[in-house]
């Protein structure tokens, strides 16, 4: 059972590495998003653990978080049943994170990221030998697809799944010992990316799906699955996917039997020939958009990369599947806070102090 009597909630203020940051900010952030957990102790853990990953520095491990708000010999022990073991719903919390991010300003695009989480053993819910594209290795790590919403300078996540290859979608034993519910199987990539977009689409205005695809081999049931569901996407595809000249999707604009194209549409490199190539089934009067919208998916790769490097993102041992999302459900969290609330409105006065000092820079991640 979670006991969150011996941490220690905010106090008159937090000091995020020299940051002074009110603590009613983060205590009514808390409240939305959490407030649907039941227990006292379980919403008072959940704050704790938010207050302990902006607050902390370097490593983000349960012993470490737990020693930032509390001198409790128990701390640690309620900060890990809270994530690894409480049965608490993580959905609701997704929900009023999208719902809070919404607040901030108009969506421009559902984009998606992907979070390698480097894992020693093979114990951790859903590892596997994956390839690495951002490093360029093969690693024994978590594959997590994350949906960030594009708000303004921003990438909010708000939904993520987790890959299940190989044994954990087969292996009854492993399943169990994981907690894997029984309807989650492995699926492929653009599975997860259609996942992730339908869960979004059950809950919030649409907007045009971006996603960086061009190492996957197969994008060709995603494309179709996206058009079927009538979205509007500008997917980064392989170099060696084939096109005819004319690919077309049914028109879903005026429901009639007339068909419009995809477009293809490449980034030049730095030596002039084409670098990247997307496909869009944006019109042609929308394609300046579509260019705008491509540069979305540098800025969700940004965010993943800060989340990992200062928000505790790769720390979490991770063994069961709801600790995962329960982990990952917390540190979006807190980066969600980091980038658009109090934290972020002071890291935005620092101006043009961010650009050339390292320590601002370590005090304002992602800006």
């Amino acid at each position: 059972m979670v006991n969150g009597s011996n941490l220690d909630l905010p106090g008159a203020d937090i000091d995020v590495n020299g940051l002074r940051i009110a603590e009613s900010g983060l205590n009514e952030f808390c409240s939305q998003i959490f407030g649907h957990l039941l227990r006292v102790d379980q919403r008072r853990c959940a704050c704790a653990y938010l207050s302990a990953i902006l607050t902390t520095p370097g490593k983000k491990s349960i012993r470490r978080l737990a020693r930032a708000v509390s001198a409790s010999s128990a701390a640690a022990q309620s900060l890990r049943q809270f994530v690894n073991g409480s049965p608490w719903n993580w959905q609701p919390a997704r929900h009023e994170l999208a719902s809070w991010a919404q607040g901030h300003g108009p969506v421009a695009a559902w984009s998606i990221g992907r979070a390698f989480l480097p894992k020693r053993g093979e114990r951790s819910v859903g590892v596997h030998r994956h390839y690495d594209p951002f490093s360029n290795r093969t690693v024994n790590s978590q594959l997590g697809y994350g949906a960030f919403l594009a708000v303004g300078a921003a990438h909010i996540p708000v939904e993520w799944e987790l890959s299940l290859p190989g044994p954990w979608s087969a292996d009854a034993q492993l399943r169990r010992r994981a907690r894997i519910p029984d309807d989650e199987r492995g699926r492929p990539t653009g599975g997860h990316v259609l996942g992730l977009v339908d869960s979004l689409a059950a809950r919030m205005k649409p907007a045009p799906v971006v996603a960086d695809l061009s190492d996957e081999p197969d994008v060709g049931p995603l494309i179709e699955g996206l058009g079927q569901r009538g979205h509007d996407f500008v997917i980064a595809v392989p170099p060696h996917l084939q096109v005819r000249c004319r690919d077309r999707l049914a028109s879903r604009r005026t429901g009639s039997a007339a068909e419009e194209p995809y477009r293809l549409f490449a980034r030049a490199g730095s030596d002039g020939d084409p670098d990247q190539a997307w496909i869009t089934n944006l019109p042609r009067c929308r394609l300046r958009e579509a260019v705008r919208l491509a540069a979305v998916s540098r800025g969700t790769s940004t965010a993943v990369s800060a989340m990992a490097r200062w928000f505790g993102l790769l720390d979490f041992e991770g063994r069961s599947f709801p600790g995962w999302h329960h982990h990952m459900t917390l540190v979006s969290a807190a980066y969600a806070f980091g980038r658009l609330g109090p934290l972020g409105d002071a890291c935005r006065n620092l101006g043009s102090e961010i650009a050339s000092d390292s320590a601002s820079r370590a005090l304002c991640p992602g800006l």
